[in-house]
């Protein structure tokens, strides 16, 4: 249960260079040194130190095994600290520190270890960037995670025993050693070693360079279609500004008409904009009772209410004084009779 290399920097596949990681190591060390020094935080117990726990569900226990980059146990406190050492520029936040499954694992086990662990803290060495996060579990948040596990084992007993598994793909993907057997990869595992004409009549692949085909096909066609939309947004322009100038409010051509419509466009307050002006909004309508008529304040409902004309006029005025409009035209393509 150690993340090892799969949770080691992504820039490793991005093409820098040797010197860069080498220098990257250097960086690293000196900030850690100097963060640390003299390094009486605490005593070491342990550097990939094993630890096994066992996760209760009723009279069965499921064992789970893991490697703790550093265990250190700091006396004055008479505290237990598992650290974590990462080399990845990535820097999580405290929220997901909080929620991080593998060190509170970890703490399981120390505790299951020496029953007398009143106080264990998880930390992460981020040493790229030189940032630590400190992170605690209460008894009950542990309770919830052996449940959470433990659902997680059923989860995957009963997919294996129906020969069902939700394949997620990532990075991690790369140090997997169960590619011949996972469907993501399964195809690829059986054809990377075919020489080149026997790979190239395999239908998988051949499936593979038709479905590319017309997707490169659909990627130029769909920059003609932008190109096609931006002038025809133009034209838009210039038909607005037409009947504008000549007050109408259609074009004729030979087979079709333009129709230029003018409506208002209302826009209610975001919570996240004017917190109190959304609540205003929301009371007023919710004391009127309006509010599940308009979808919870949706803008769109809103006009469309507005416009039927069959609230009370105080209410729409309260309303209009709290909701901005603006007029929105729009061009209409219809074919002659």
């Amino acid at each position: 249960m150690g993340e090892e290399l799969a949770w080691e920097d992504p820039d490793r596949a991005s093409g820098h260079p040797a010197g860069h990681y080498f220098a990257l190591g250097q960086q690293c060390l000196a900030d850690y040194y100097k963060h640390y020094h003299p390094f009486n935080q605490g005593k070491t117990l342990g550097l990939e130190e094993r630890i096994e726990l066992k996760l209760k569900n009723g009279d069965k226990a499921y064992s789970v095994q893991g490697y703790i980059d550093r265990l250190a146990w700091v006396s004055d406190s008479e505290t237990y600290e598992i650290h974590d050492y990462k080399t990845g520029g990535y820097v999580p936040t405290q929220e997901e520190a909080d929620q991080d499954r593998q060190l509170a694992l970890y703490q399981l086990g120390i505790m299951q270890r020496w029953p007398d662990a009143k106080r264990v803290q998880l930390i992460w060495h981020y040493l790229a960037s030189d940032k630590e996060i400190v992170s605690s579990r209460t008894i009950e948040d542990l309770k919830a995670l052996e449940a959470e596990v433990v659902g997680l084992i059923h989860q995957i007993e009963r997919e294996t025993s129906l020969g069902q598994w939700e394949v997620r793909i990532s990075r991690l993907c790369e140090w997997c050693e169960y590619k011949p057997v996972c469907p993501a990869y399964k195809h690829s595992t059986a054809v990377a070693s075919l020489p080149p004409n026997e790979y190239l009549q395999d239908s998988g692949v051949q499936l593979v360079q038709k479905y590319t085909q017309i997707e490169e096909q659909k990627t130029v066609k769909e920059a003609e279609l932008a190109a096609l939309r931006d002038e025809q947004r133009k034209i838009e322009e210039a038909v607005l500004a037409y009947a504008d100038k000549e007050g109408v409010t259609a074009l004729d051509g030979p087979d079709h008409r333009l129709l230029i419509k003018t409506e208002e466009e209302l826009k209610a307050p975001r919570k996240t904009e004017d917190p109190f002006a959304w609540e205003l909004l929301r009371t007023t309508l919710k004391n009127a009772g309006k509010l599940e008529e308009v979808s919870t304040v949706n803008a769109n409902m809103l006009r469309f209410a507005l416009k039927k004309g069959k609230w009370p006029a105080d209410l729409i005025k309260s309303i209009r004084g709290l909701v901005s409009s603006t007029l929105r035209k729009t061009v209409t393509l219809i074919k002659k009779s």
